[in-house]
């Protein structure tokens, strides 16, 4: 049996994979973000101005023109700024690898040509790549949350753990439209339309306690909300609130990945009559 094949029933396939070719990996995502800079004047250095600009853009409109309160607590105009960027840094992590993935192997024809590529690398491709600018955002973060909070809690060190299975879920997402993608040309312009949507229904500008009870558990169901609210405990509460529910999360999360990458390696030998 192929090792695509073994990957049906191994679990643990799809990270088996991207160890196996880290090396091609590695030189993926640095071509990958190359490739996102080539041309700019300021090449790399945009990974960086872009965020600062939205934090900046943020600390004015709702520091000072706007003086909303996040949960009842009033906070500096940075530090109601900073809880802000905290959430588009994780929503523009997760939407950024999912507005990628239905024209991902469109965009790479010529490695499914190629009968020895691992073309399922192309999914921890764009997901290296979004780490990177996650990175990037989550360092200036860290540098203003000291100028305008101080120093960070203990606990701000379990934030990045929190991200892991939204990792996971948004990875198996990867693989699942990248492959729908190649058959239907339309999955491109359903997640465009439907990408506002999906950052109103996530607890991104508001905490998930604002929100009437009865409709709590449908924003729960969203793999987005835990993560949000996990790293805001941890960065701005001083806790870290690791539960039953955020156990069941992380192995939805390692699920959901497993079956997208099942998906994919289901409908791969088809990609090449199709396109």
């Amino acid at each position: 049996m192929s090792s695509q094949g073994r990957g049906f029933l191994n679990p643990f396939a799809p990270f088996a994979c991207a160890w196996r070719h880290r090396q091609l990996l590695h030189r993926l995502v640095e071509r990958d973000i190359a490739v996102l800079f080539r041309g700019s004047v300021l090449g790399k250095l945009w990974a960086g101005l872009q965020p600062l600009a939205l934090l900046a853009l943020y600390t004015l409109v709702f520091g000072v023109i706007i003086q909303p309160r996040w949960q009842d607590a009033t906070q500096s105009p940075g530090g109601v700024a900073l809880r802000y960027f905290t959430g588009l840094i994780v929503f523009n992590f997760f939407i950024e690898c999912v507005t990628r993935a239905p024209a991902l192997m469109l965009g790479h024809v010529s490695y499914i040509k190629k009968i020895l590529f691992p073309v399922e690398l192309l999914a921890w491709m764009v997901l290296g790549g979004a780490a990177f600018r996650f990175i990037i955002s989550s360092g200036l973060l860290l540098v203003f949350y000291t100028t305008f909070q101080g120093v960070p809690p203990a606990s701000a060190a379990a934030a990045p753990l929190f991200v892991l299975p939204l990792a996971l879920f948004t990875i198996g997402l990867v693989w699942f439209l990248s492959a729908i993608g190649v058959f239907l040309r339309d999955t491109g312009h359903v997640v465009t339309a439907i990408t506002p949507a999906i950052m109103f229904l996530s607890p991104v500008f508001f905490p998930v306690a604002a929100i009437p009870g009865r409709f709590q558990t449908f924003f729960y169901a969203n793999p987005l909300t835990l993560t949000l609210e996990n790293v805001r405990a941890a960065l701005f509460a001083g806790t870290v609130q690791v539960s039953l529910g955020f156990v069941a999360y992380c192995l939805s999360g390692w699920a959901f990945a497993w079956l997208g990458y099942l998906c994919f390696v289901k409908l791969r030998p088809s990609f090449a009559d199709v396109i």
